[in-house]
């Protein structure tokens, strides 16, 4: 490890959670976070965007499908 590994050696095999994935920057999050390779719980309020993403992370990541509004 070392100042040229960007952290990502700190990264690896970590868990961690993204919310907000729907946007531009919680995606783009996501995939640097997956990338690092840190598994990931992407919450969204857009389900396909949040499962397509999921899907692109290679296993990485999971989308659950939750229904926040039913909670009030």
């Amino acid at each position: 490890k070392g100042p040229s590994d960007g952290g990502a050696m700190r990264l690896q095999g970590r868990t961690g959670i993204v919310a907000g994935v729907e946007g531009a920057a919680g995606a783009a999050i996501a995939r640097a976070l997956a990338a690092a390779g840190v598994r990931l719980l992407l919450l969204s309020a857009d389900e396909a965007r949040a499962g397509a993403l999921a899907a692109e992370t290679g296993g990485r990541a999971v989308a659950p499908d939750l229904d926040l509004a039913a909670l009030g």
